[in-house]
């Protein structure tokens, strides 16, 4: 029996004084197991800490022996206490014999002790096992009450191996979710010793699901055994279960026999699908096997290249520089090199330096790779290069991953941060701004007090996408920063964070903002306070901008319309004709009848048509002329209206190419007749050629617009 294997076998030293002398409390006197016990798990421990080793039988055997007198109360306080210690070899030794001996004084109550005290899953199987011995019955009970439905599963697999098992009846004491896992857990016992038994039950099985289950364990089984054989049974299957055996039997074989699963693959009977699905393991234990077998498999093998050239350029650096290098040109051959770039610049920076630049011709996004390889192991090494770069780098590309990389890394990013600080161009200024947005996205704090200490060396656009990484975050926070910043940088904070602001919280951005009235950027960051705040109340945002300068409105007076204009046309256009700058009012009253117009074109025209003269009625008439051309119409009522004959020839510009689609010649017509303005005439020319179909327009003059 299990039991009686572990008294002969697994047994070992046991008693609460040694478990006490383990964890260095006192021991109880009255569980004392004598000195013999103390001693012996006391040699196991200096043992093992000088000799790491499994105990040996006479160790175990001794052990046991010393244990074999604990009583019931001593071996739960031993168990309690040897719970708590670190796992060793003498440990689990001490928990196993002593779960041996309580399961033969009460074998529910060592189960059940089990499971309270956590022990690992081996243990509870044991428990388990031994109280099957005793009391099968009471034992699938408490099978049943196992809370974890892994556990349970694991407990009764482990179950089959009592001898004169009932597999019927442990699989009954399970719930119906669990049956199809134990079904398949104990026909992959039996693949074992009978794989091609188990192949026949699972075959038997009623369920597809229970089928694929099942055979997973058997293709695992069998694999370690005679994947070969294994192969030629698969015709057995049908073939909805066939292309899965024959995978993970080849996955495994590849795991388990490189060699062996290489010369199957080159054999020339190996089904091409079910090697493809091996190529991946393989690569891990055999990169050069994997390549060789990937360059025979049909179809694309990019990914399995690169995982194997992956692992080979970290195992042979010189074999995968040699294997890439004998590619053919293409971009198969530049992603492998930049794999094995990246690779060999985190082991060796100057070989694959050296590499990188001997390549004809030279290959920039190689050499980046290596250098942006660099960076995440030397950023002062990657710094230095970049301030001296060799042939073929790419710079930006490859500082602006080095940024990325430093971003992450509060100190390499102060670093460089202070190297690009003293540095001028558009590289450097794109550097640091990707640098300052991964950086304050990691470490806010040290991000800003950078920022404080050298705002006034900072580049203005730097600033502006700090505050806006910030602001997306915790516009409060943002906000509350402008005032520690210098004050050259606060105005295109201010720009920054108004809108984030306005937008989580109107009335708060508009209390912040107004303290910094009349200072740098206030103007841009109240226009875009008023535009992010027209998206939640157009009506109210409107009331700030009428009250606001002429740059604020002109900035904002078109958005504002656009967006009021969604939900009260009419209000947005009243509104947008009684602002006080002429420029803006007649930009937002274009806005505002634009949308109008689509929703109430006769409304729309009326009230445009009855506007005082100039700018603004112009802008109104605007959208009309190119309503009605999209509609195949030309409204003479809204052309004569214009106060402006550059005004109407340029509506005319934008409403000509629509009307072509419906009417080409009506068309051609206007834009001889009505465009004088030579720039306007071929820029509608132009937009023509674009927007119409096949065929051609043929002008008066004799020109002619090809239909594309």
């Amino acid at each position: 029996m299990i039991k009686g294997l572990a008294i002969l076998i697994a047994g070992f030293a046991i008693g609460a004084v040694a478990a006490a002398w383990l964890i260095g409390g006192d021991s109880d006197p009255a569980a004392a197991a004598g000195d013999s016990v103390l001693d012996n798990l006391a040699e196991l421990v200096r043992r093992e800490a000088r000799e790491p080793r499994p105990p040996s039988v006479s160790e175990r055997l001794d052990a046991y022996r010393n244990a074999a007198g604990t009583g019931h109360a001593d071996l739960e306080t031993a168990l309690a206490r040897l719970a708590d210690l670190p796992d060793s070899a003498a440990r689990d030794l001490e928990l196993d014999a002593a779960l041996a001996r309580l399961a033969d004084i009460e074998a529910a109550r060592a189960a059940a002790l089990a499971q309270a005290l956590g022990l690992d899953r081996r243990f509870l199987v044991r428990a388990f096992q031994y109280w099957t011995e005793a009391d099968a019955r009471a034992a699938l009970s408490g099978l049943a009450a196992i809370a974890s439905p892994a556990l349970r599963r694991e407990v009764a697999i482990g179950l089959l191996d009592v001898p004169g098992h009932d597999a019927r009846a442990v699989a009954a004491a399970l719930p119906p979710a669990d049956r199809q896992v134990f079904d398949a857990g104990r026909i992959g016992r039996r693949a074992e010793h009978d794989p091609f038994g188990a192949l026949r039950e699972t075959l038997a099985l009623g369920d597809t699901a229970a089928q694929r289950a099942a055979l997973d364990r058997v293709a695992l089984a069998w694999a370690e055994q005679d994947p070969l054989g294994a192969l030629r049974q698969a015709g057995l299957l049908p073939d909805n279960l066939r292309a899965v055996f024959e995978r993970r039997v080849v996955t495994e074989w590849a795991r388990l026999d490189a060699a062996g699963f290489l010369a199957y693959a080159q054999s020339g009977a190996a089904d091409a699908s079910a090697v493809s699905a091996a190529v991946p393991m393989l690569a891990a234990s055999d990169p050069n096997a994997a390549l060789r077998i990937a360059e025979a498999l049909p179809g694309d093998t990019r990914s399995f290249r690169l995982s194997a050239i992956n692992t080979l350029a970290e195992q042979d650096p010189a074999a995968a520089m040699a294997y890439v290098d004998a590619m053919p040109a293409g971009q198969d051959r530049d992603t492998m090199r930049q794999q094995v770039g990246s690779r060999l610049a985190q082991r060796d920076p100057d070989a694959a330096l050296a590499w990188a630049g001997s390549l004809e011709p030279p290959s920039p996004e190689v050499m980046s790779s290596v250098l942006s390889a660099i960076a995440r192991t030397d950023l002062d090494l990657a710094a230095e290069l970049l301030a001296d770069p060799p042939p073929g780098l790419n710079p930006t590309l490859v500082i602006m991953n080095i940024a990325s990389s430093a971003g992450r890394d509060p100190d390499q990013a102060a670093k460089l941060a202070d190297r690009l600080l003293g540095q001028t161009g558009l590289q450097a200024a794109s550097s640091m701004e990707r640098l300052m947005s991964t950086w304050i996205q990691q470490d806010e704090e040290s991000a800003l007090a950078w920022l404080v200490a050298n705002g006034d060396e900072v580049n203005a656009s730097v600033v502006g996408n700090a505050a806006q990484s910030l602001a997306r975050r915790d516009p409060v926070a943002a906000a509350g920063y402008i005032d520690r910043l210098p004050p050259s940088s606060r105005g295109t904070w201010m720009a920054q964070v108004a809108g984030p602001y306005a937008a989580y919280d109107p009335a708060g951005a508009m209390g912040w903002l107004a303290q910094y009235r009349g200072q740098d950027g206030y103007d841009v960051a109240f226009r875009q306070l008023i535009v992010q705040s027209a998206q939640a109340d157009p009506r109210a945002a409107a009331g700030m901008l009428s009250q606001a300068g002429p740059t604020v409105q002109l900035g904002a007076a078109s958005q504002v319309a656009s967006v009021w204009a969604r939900q009260d046309p009419q209000a947005a256009a009243r509104w947008a004709d009684g602002l006080s700058d002429a420029e803006a009012r007649a930009s937002a009253v274009g806005a505002a009848v634009s949308y109008w117009a689509g929703t109430d074109a006769a409304a729309a025209r009326s009230w445009a048509l009855g506007l005082r003269p100039g700018d603004a009625r112009d802008q109104a008439l605007t959208p009309l002329v190119t309503r009605a051309a999209s509609s195949g119409d030309v409204d003479r009522g809204v052309l004569d209206a214009f106060s402006s004959d550059r005004a109407r020839q340029q509506a005319l510009s934008s409403a000509i190419p629509l009307l072509a689609r419906t009417d080409a010649e009506e068309a051609r017509q206007l834009l001889e007749r009505e465009i004088t303005d030579l720039t306007l005439r071929r820029q509608t020319e132009e937009r023509l050629e674009q927007m119409t179909g096949a065929g051609q327009i043929v002008l008066p003059s004799g020109g002619v617009i090809l239909r594309q």
